[in-house]
């Protein structure tokens, strides 16, 4: 899953800090369990799981078997933009 990882972020132009967990943009992991869709902006990796971070002081672990797809998130602009 590691090199899925790294390999979605190369495709998607997604630069991570690994000291920070930060990410340039945010991408979305679907999860299979739930078919539910989380977007990450910032998170670590272990062994056998990211530590993805919601906000300053949330946090949720999810096993690298958990995730079914890594997409990237893309904002649309609005005509105010």
């Amino acid at each position: 899953m590691k090199e899925r990882f790294f390999e979605a972020l190369v495709k998607f132009g997604v630069n991570y800090d690994r000291e920070t967990g930060w990410l340039s943009k945010p991408i979305i992991f679907i999860v299979y369990s739930r078919r539910s869709r989380w977007e990450i902006e910032r998170l670590f990796l272990f062994e056998d799981h990211f530590l993805v971070f919601e906000g300053e002081k949330t946090s949720r672990k999810i096993s690298f078997d958990k995730i079914r797809e890594i997409k990237f998130l893309q904002k649309l602009k609005t005509s105010r933009e």
